[in-house]
């Protein structure tokens, strides 16, 4: 094949490769918006539930909280481990000791997370 052949050949795929790049930073770009993420995180009938205009009604709040507690087992397990603490009487008093030590318990695990592993 011709020298000057090749090379232009080579300079029109360089070009379309080009193209091609462009469009799949914009799909990327379009992936990972906002609302395209809050859907993926919490799901699109709770996005739908707090959103729309429309009112939710009994079954379809209970629907919309056995799929988030399917979807965050963790959750879930926290929740039922929580609940027996609430009866009572000093509710109010009890959800915020609970509230602190959950939020106290979320910053150390994000420090302890966050540390280099050679500091482990």
């Amino acid at each position: 094949m011709d020298p000057l052949a090749r090379k232009q050949m080579l300079l029109t795929r360089i070009a379309l490769d080009r193209v091609e790049l462009r469009f799949d930073m914009t799909r990327v770009r379009h992936a990972v918006s906002v609302p395209l993420l809050w859907r993926a995180f919490v799901g699109e009938d709770l996005g739908r539930a707090l959103f729309s205009g429309a009112k939710t009604d009994g079954a379809g709040w209970l629907r919309v909280g056995l799929t988030l507690l399917r979807r965050y087992r963790l959750a879930a397990t926290i929740l039922a481990s929580v609940v027996p603490v609430l009866r009572g009487r000093r509710i109010v008093r009890r959800v915020g000791l609970l509230g602190a030590f959950g939020v106290a318990a979320w910053f150390g695990w994000r420090a302890v997370r966050g540390r280099p592993a050679s500091t482990r």
